[in-house]
């Protein structure tokens, strides 16, 4: 069950009976219409497309890392490229054109999100005209050399885009949100020596600032991306790259 205009994976709930389903209703928890649709269970995956005058310029696919709220799956970063789910691309390349062809797009970013089942069937669960986040346009600028909030479509520039998004790049790039577990006030938050040689880019938010127990994507600490030579060279351990400290709320009574 999920509304069908917010971000950030909240509001979205997982429904395993008629009572649960009665129970948000009745609490009014979702305030405008949602959508409800079957629990696929399976692999997320992100796709990122780029399309010009109606062609396809680029298609992008990433690994979607995934934190379970209990309610749902919230994005906490992604790994660029995926390079064992580019035999789906045909698919996706189908499925893609037929959102340009129905709401008769011209030019612009498709974001979207998929899922692969246990028997390897890949399924669109939702698209946006825009652009990914949760570190992906500075993926992409490291990946490709290409700053993508200012990336702007024309006639002159296409070529020089399309030539640039397929030159060869050998490395891999991780992009992740570090999170708390606890709510509180951040009095650290850095790169451990582990992670500092692959660092590219981090973004953090300011210390002393109140922060939430994570829950949904804006609970988050801020943003990094690191660059890797090899897949296996990177700690799935994510939170391993990341030296957190967080002063627990005192309660005075």
């Amino acid at each position: 069950l999920k509304e069908i205009d917010n971000s950030g994976s909240r509001n979205i709930f997982k429904i395993n009976n008629k009572k649960k389903l009665l129970s948000i209703k009745n609490k009014k928890i979702i305030k405008s219409k949602y959508i409800l649709e079957e629990l696929i269970e399976g692999t997320e995956f992100g796709v990122n497309v780029i399309f010009y005058n109606k062609q396809i310029v680029k298609i992008m696919i990433f690994e979607d890392l995934l934190f379970d709220n209990g309610k749902t799956n919230v994005p906490i970063g992604h790994i660029y490229p995926i390079k064992k789910l580019y035999k789906y691309k045909k698919k996706i390349a189908s499925i893609t054109r037929k959102i340009i062809d129905n709401l008769n797009l011209t030019q612009g970013f498709l974001n979207l999100d998929f899922i692969l089942d246990k028997k390897k069937n890949i399924f669109l669960l939702e698209f946006s005209i825009r652009f990914g986040a949760t570190g992906i346009p500075e993926i992409l600028k490291y990946t490709y050399n290409i700053d993508i909030f200012n990336l702007s479509l024309n006639s002159e520039n296409i070529a020089y885009y399309k030539k640039i998004l397929n030159l060869k790049n050998n490395n891999f790039y991780l992009s992740y949100l570090p999170f708390s577990n606890t709510k509180g006030i951040l009095k650290k938050i850095a790169v451990k020596n582990a992670g500092i040689k692959n660092l590219k880019y981090c973004n953090f938010i300011k210390i002393n600032q109140d922060v939430k127990k994570f829950n949904t994507g804006n609970h988050g600490l801020g943003i990094a991306v690191f660059e890797f030579s090899n897949y296996e060279h990177i700690n799935k351990d994510y939170n391993h790259y990341f030296d957190i400290k967080i002063k627990k709320w005192q309660l005075f009574l």
